[in-house]
C-alpha cells in the first residue's frame, strides 16, 4: 500500500514518463496510509462499499484511473466482440458479464457509446474492487478480532441497520467534501449547489466592478496588482528594464494594464451571469423529467443537449483564466527571482541555473504541468486531481501559500469554480460515460449555441483596443497619484479636497470607458453587461469639507444613525443604455434606501425581527455580540470622520463575528474563496481570504462591509455589547 495521499500525482512528479513499476499508485490512487489515517475516512470507506452493489462505484473506480491510462502506465487489454454488463445491471448476477456482439445487436451499440465497458475496462474495476474488498474484510476482522469470522456472517450477528456515513463534526467546505468523495457513494448532479454557487460568484463579479467604479483605492489596488504580475515587470538577462516600463515611455504599457482589469471584470460578469443562468434552466429540467430519468436508460434529449451546452461553455471559458495565470504567474513579486527575460522581449522563462527546494519544485512542476493543454486535462476529467493536489499543497505547507500571490489565489479561485462545473457534469455516472458519444452527434448544436452567447458579448473587447486606446492615455497613467484615495486618515480640508480629486479621476475615466462601450458594442442587448450598465445605481461621493469647530448650528441632542453619513450619492454614469434620459436625470436628486431585516424573534409577532412604528420607519431588531465580534463590526462600519485609525482586522475574527450574528452560516469553499450565506434564506456573499497574510486592512474591510449592508442592510448601531451574565 502507497505511504503518502496522491501517489499517483507523487509518481508523476518524480518521474515525468511514469511506468509500469507504479501501476499499483494509479491503479488504487485513494488506498493509501496518509488518507486512511485521517478521521471519517475508513469508516466513510467500510460504510459506503459494505451497504452497496459493486455496480454503483464501477464508473468511479474507472474514473480513479484516468491519470494512469493518460501516461499508459494502465493499458487496458483489448477483447474484440465482447461487451462487459459493468453499468447497472437487470440482474446482479449479471454484473461483469461477457455478451458478444455476434448474439446479441446491442452489444456493439453500448460498446460504442460507452454504455457498457470493454473487456480491458471491466477487468480493470474487478481487479481494483476484488483488492478493495478483500482489504475491507481484512480490516473487519481485525477490528473485530475477539469474534470468530465463521460466525460474523451467521445469524447470530444479524445485518444491523444503517446509522449512515460518519459526521465530519460540523465541518462543511469544498475541500473537506473533495477529500472524502473517493469513499463514499457516487454523488447524484447537485445542480441547486452548482446553481447557488455560481449565483454567489456572479454577485461578487458585479460587486468588483461597482467596486472599481465607485472606490479610486480599490481600483488603484487593482490596477496595481495587476501591473506587478505582468512580465514586463522580469527584468532582462542584462539587469536591465523592459524600455515599455521606463518612466516617460510607460503610457501604453499602463492602458493595456487599466484596460486589462476593466475587460476581465466585465467579462467575469458575463461569463458566471450565463452559467448561472445555464444552471438554472439544467435545474428546472431535471426537476422537469425527474419521473423519465432512469439508470440504464437515455437522459432525456431536451436535457442531455441542455448538460452538453454547459459542460461545452465551462470548458470553453475556464481557458480565459489558466492562460492569464501561465501568463502572469512568472511575474508575480513572490515567484520573479526565478525568471530572467531575453533583452527587448515580453515572455519570461525559468532561470537555467536556479536551484529549487522541494515545496518550490513541487508548486511550479504542478502547475506547468496543467498550463500546456488545460482544455484536454478538463475533458478527461483529471484537472481536478491537479487542482485538488495543488489546493492541499497550498493548504498543507505556508511556504507554499507564501509564494501565492493574492492576484493569483483569485484567479487559481475562479479556475477551480469552473473546473468544478465541468467535473460536476463529468461525475453525472452512469450518463456521462455517454457525453463524448453524444457530443461528437450533437457537437453542430452545441457549438452554435456557445458561438451564439459569445457573440452578444464578444464585442466588448472592441472599445479597448485600436485607436479607442489613445482616448484613455491621459486618463490611464496613475504616476501622477491621480488615483491616490488614503481613507485611513481622519478627515481634514486637504484631505476632502485629495479624495474628491482622485473621484472625479476616476469619474473621468469611466465617463470615457462607458462612452466607448456605448459606441463600439451595439449588440449587448440581453446581456449581464447591458444590464449592469443600464440599472441605476448610486456611486457614494465625499461630501464638501465642513469645519466643524466654525459650525455655529447646533445638532439636535438625539440625530437618527445614518448608514450614509459622511457621503454624498451621485449616478454611477452620465450614460444609461436603454434607460430613458428622465429616468437619469431624476437619479442625480436621489438618494438610496437601505431596508434592513433583523434576527427573528419568536417573542414578537414580526416575521423578521424588525419593528414597525405608527408612521411605517422600520426600527432594526439590535443583536448583542461579545467584545471581539463587537470590534469587527467597529471597524468595519467606523466613520472616517470620528476615527482616524480604526485598525485591520483577523481574517479569524471575522469569521468568528460574523457566526456569532447568528445570521451567517460560513463555509470555506475552494482555494481562498469562503461563502458567507444567510442562514434565513439563499442569500450568500464570496469574500476572498487575505493572501498570503491573514490579515484585512481597512481598505478592503470597507469593500466588504459595503457588499455586506448592500444585501443585508444593517448600521454599526445594530450591534450592541452582549450583557455578561451574572
Amino acid at each position: 500500500m502507497a505511504l503518502v495521499h496522491g501517489p499517483d500525482m507523487e509518481a508523476l512528479r518524480k518521474r515525468k514518463t511514469p511506468d509500469i513499476h507504479y501501476r499499483e499508485y494509479f491503479l488504487w490512487p485513494h488506498i493509501n496510509i496518509e488518507d486512511l489515517s485521517q478521521p471519517n475516512i475508513l469508516p466513510l470507506l467500510l460504510n459506503s462499499r459494505s451497504r452497496n452493489y459493486p455496480s454503483e462505484f464501477s464508473g468511479a473506480d474507472e474514473a480513479a484511473f484516468q491519470l494512469g491510462r493518460d501516461f499508459s502506465v494502465i493499458v487496458p487489454i483489448y477483447l474484440e466482440g465482447y461487451t462487459m454488463i459493468m453499468n447497472a445491471p437487470a440482474n446482479i448476477e449479471d454484473y461483469g458479464k461477457l455478451i458478444p456482439s455476434s448474439k446479441y445487436s446491442q452489444a456493439f451499440s453500448w460498446f460504442c457509446t460507452s454504455q457498457q465497458y470493454s473487456v480491458g475496462e471491466g477487468l480493470l474495476v474487478l481487479e481494483i474492487q476484488e483488492r478493495l474488498l478483500g482489504f475491507l474484510v481484512d480490516c473487519s476482522k481485525s477490528i473485530l478480532h475477539d469474534i470468530p469470522a465463521e460466525i460474523l456472517i451467521s445469524d447470530t450477528f444479524p445485518v444491523q441497520a444503517n446509522p449512515g456515513p460518519p459526521s465530519n463534526g460540523g465541518l462543511n467546505s469544498l475541500s473537506i467534501m473533495a477529500a472524502e468523495a473517493p469513499y463514499r457513494v457516487p454523488a447524484n448532479l447537485d445542480l441547486a449547489r452548482l446553481e447557488s454557487l455560481l449565483e454567489a460568484r456572479m454577485s461578487a463579479a458585479e460587486d468588483h466592478l461597482w467596486a472599481l467604479r465607485e472606490d479610486p483605492n480599490y481600483f488603484s489596488e487593482n490596477i496595481f496588482d495587476e501591473k506587478e504580475h505582468q512580465e514586463e515587470v522580469i527584468k532582462d538577462s542584462n539587469g536591465e528594464t523592459h524600455p515599455e516600463i521606463k518612466p516617460g515611455c510607460d503610457s501604453i504599457f499602463w492602458v493595456r494594464v487599466i484596460t486589462g482589469v476593466l475587460l476581465a471584470a466585465l467579462i467575469n460578469l458575463e461569463v458566471f451571469s450565463e452559467l448561472h443562468r445555464q444552471a438554472r434552466n439544467l435545474r428546472d429540467l431535471q426537476k422537469k423529467h425527474e419521473h423519465e430519468m432512469e439508470v440504464g436508460k437515455d437522459l432525456p434529449q431536451e436535457y442531455l443537449l441542455a448538460l452538453l451546452q454547459f459542460r461545452w461553455y465551462a470548458t470553453q471559458v475556464t481557458q480565459g483564466p489558466v492562460k492569464k495565470l501561465s501568463g502572469e504567474f512568472p511575474a508575480s513579486p513572490q515567484l520573479r527571482k526565478y525568471h530572467v527575460r531575453h533583452p527587448s522581449e515580453k515572455n519570461a522563462e525559468m532561470k537555467a541555473d536556479i536551484k529549487l527546494n522541494d515545496i518550490e519544485s513541487k508548486l511550479l512542476g504542478l502547475l506547468r504541468t496543467l498550463w500546456p493543454d488545460y482544455y484536454s486535462s478538463l475533458i478527461m476529467g483529471i484537472a481536478p486531481l491537479f487542482l485538488n493536489e495543488l489546493e492541499r499543497l497550498i493548504g498543507a505547507e505556508k511556504p507554499t501559500s507564501e509564494l501565492i500571490s493574492r492576484h493569483n489565489a483569485a484567479i487559481i479561485g475562479d479556475i477551480n469554480i469552473l473546473t468544478q462545473c465541468v467535473d460536476q457534469v463529468n461525475m453525472y455516472l452512469p450518463w456521462a460515460r455517454t457525453f463524448d458519444y453524444e457530443l461528437r452527434k450533437h457537437e453542430t448544436d452545441v457549438r452554435k449555441a456557445y458561438s451564439d452567447g459569445i457573440k452578444r458579448w464578444g464585442g466588448i473587447v472592441a472599445p479597448f483596443s485600436g485607436e479607442n486606446l489613445s482616448k484613455l492615455t491621459k486618463l490611464c497613467n496613475p504616476s501622477d497619484r491621480r488615483f491616490y484615495y488614503s481613507i485611513e486618515g481622519r478627515r481634514t480640508k486637504d484631505n476632502v479636497e485629495m479624495l474628491q480629486k482622485a473621484e472625479d479621476n476616476l469619474a473621468k475615466l469611466w465617463g470615457v470607458v462607458d462612452q466607448l462601450i456605448h459606441d463600439n458594442c451595439p449588440n449587448l442587448h440581453g446581456t449581464k453587461i447591458e444590464q449592469f450598465l443600464s440599472q441605476i445605481h448610486n456611486v457614494r461621493r465625499i461630501p464638501e469639507w465642513i469645519d466643524r469647530k466654525s459650525d455655529i448650528i447646533q445638532k439636535p441632542e438625539k440625530e437618527a444613525p445614518s448608514t450614509n453619513e459622511g457621503s454624498q450619492y451621485g449616478p454611477s454614469s452620465t450614460i444609461y443604455i436603454g434607460v430613458p434620459a428622465e429616468s437619469a436625470d431624476k437619479l442625480e436628486h436621489k438618494k438610496p434606501t437601505t431596508k434592513t431585516k433583523g434576527v427573528p424573534n419568536p417573542t414578537q409577532p414580526s416575521t423578521n425581527g424588525d419593528t414597525e412604528e405608527e408612521g411605517g420607519d422600520v426600527i432594526e431588531a439590535s443583536i448583542s455580540l461579545d467584545p471581539k465580534s463587537l470590534r469587527v463590526f467597529g471597524i468595519m462600519l467606523s466613520d472616517p470622520a470620528e476615527t482616524s485609525n480604526p485598525g485591520e482586522i483577523a481574517w479569524k475574527d471575522l469569521l468568528h463575528a460574523m457566526t456569532a450574528t447568528e445570521l451567517f452560516e460560513v463555509q470555506k469553499l475552494t482555494g481562498s474563496i469562503w461563502e458567507f450565506r444567510r442562514t434565513d434564506g439563499p442569500r450568500k456573499i464570496l469574500l476572498h481570504k487575505p493572501h498570503p497574510r491573514p490579515k484585512i486592512p481597512i481598505t478592503i474591510a470597507k469593500i466588504f462591509a459595503a457588499r455586506f449592508q448592500k444585501m443585508f442592510g444593517r448600521t454599526k448601531e445594530t450591534f450592541v455589547l452582549k450583557e455578561k451574565k451574572v
